[in-house]
């Protein structure tokens, strides 16, 4: 272990954000609020490595308050594979959809 790591461990180090959050003045991102802003919300699925077969969205669709709604499949064709795993999945669920 080098000297600079032996000077920090086992000390309290004082942060420069402790008194502005202290005093309840940070700001966080949940305080921006811009015109026209829009929140975001994902949906997993409850059963890990399941097979998707179907998204219904109908029902987000008309729920108040509800602007889009977005699935694999309506923006598949505005991604690009970042790995071979993920062209791999890609072409995975490209067949899956036309079974």
């Amino acid at each position: 272990m080098d000297t600079q790591a032996r000077r920090f461990i086992g000390r309290s180090i004082p942060r420069r954000e402790d008194r502005r959050l202290l005093l309840g003045r940070g700001r966080f991102i949940a305080d921006i609020h811009l015109p026209g802003m829009l929140h975001v919300a994902f949906v997993r699925s409850a059963v890990a490595h399941a097979r998707i077969r179907s998204i219904e969205i109908a029902r987000a669709l008309a729920s108040p308050g509800v602007v889009a709604v977005f699935t694999g499949a309506n923006i598949r064709a505005h991604l690009e594979p970042t790995s071979r795993h993920a062209e791999s999945t890609a072409q995975s669920l490209a067949r899956s959809d036309r079974a």
